[in-house]
């Protein structure tokens, strides 16, 4: 894994651009079937994420993925709660940082995250079959594979 540690944080407005970047690459969207977004879709989805950081019936816990070498956000992970107990976990990075070890390092920063505190009990995570590199962060980082569709 590379030596730059990630660090989670909330997303905030100043991600729009690396956010639109993220959610508009024709890269990322080869695995991801509801991508590419159009810009207007972009910044519609990042308000919608900033406004869930102060509901109260907060479901989504999406966060900005950072490495103190880069300027601005990589990617972006998070999970939504599926019932009081489990929730259902993604992740997203910028291709540049594909093959780096970054995801793994963020999603088990989420995984902290969400077992912090004591509600969570069980996490599930998908991707598309055909991303062998998806596949394998979510074993690194403890799940297993229990369906393919």
């Amino acid at each position: 894994m590379n030596s730059c540690p990630v660090r989670l944080r909330e997303h905030v407005p100043s991600d729009i651009e690396r956010f639109c970047e993220l959610q508009m690459s024709s890269q990322v969207a080869r695995y991801v079937s509801w991508l590419p977004r159009t810009r207007a879709q972009c910044e519609h989805a990042l308000a919608d994420e900033i406004a869930q950081q102060r509901s109260a019936e907060r479901i989504r816990f999406f966060y900005a993925v950072e490495c103190q070498h880069v300027k601005g956000m990589i990617g972006s992970v998070g999970y939504t709660i599926r019932d009081s107990v489990s929730a259902d976990c993604g992740w997203f990075l910028l291709p540049d940082f594909w093959g780096k070890g970054y995801a793994a390092h963020a999603i088990r920063a989420l995984l902290v995250l969400a077992f912090g505190s004591g509600r969570m009990t069980s996490m599930t995570a998908s991707c598309a079959i055909e991303n062998r590199a998806s596949l394998r962060v979510a074993e690194k980082c403890g799940f297993r594979l229990i369906a393919t569709t």
